[in-house]
């Protein structure tokens, strides 16, 4: 196995990961934008406070039953 090909796995193993990590953030990062409207349309409550603890519980919920 020559130097230029480990490089080019180690490279594409970081690459892999890094593309990974950035889509996993860019999906939290789209539900904490869109929590208060998804609160809104799914928890009806008086307080608003609650509906968004609401929508984070079940995030929090989908994000703790997925598997590692």
């Amino acid at each position: 196995m020559s130097v230029w090909t480990t490089k080019q796995g180690t490279l594409k193993k970081i690459l892999n990961v890094t593309s990974g990590n950035f889509l996993e953030q860019y999906d939290c990062f789209l539900f904490w934008f869109y929590a208060k409207y998804i609160a809104a349309k799914f928890f009806h409550s008086h307080n608003e406070y609650v509906s968004l603890i609401m929508t984070f519980t079940v995030f929090a919920a989908g994000f703790l039953m997925r598997s590692f």
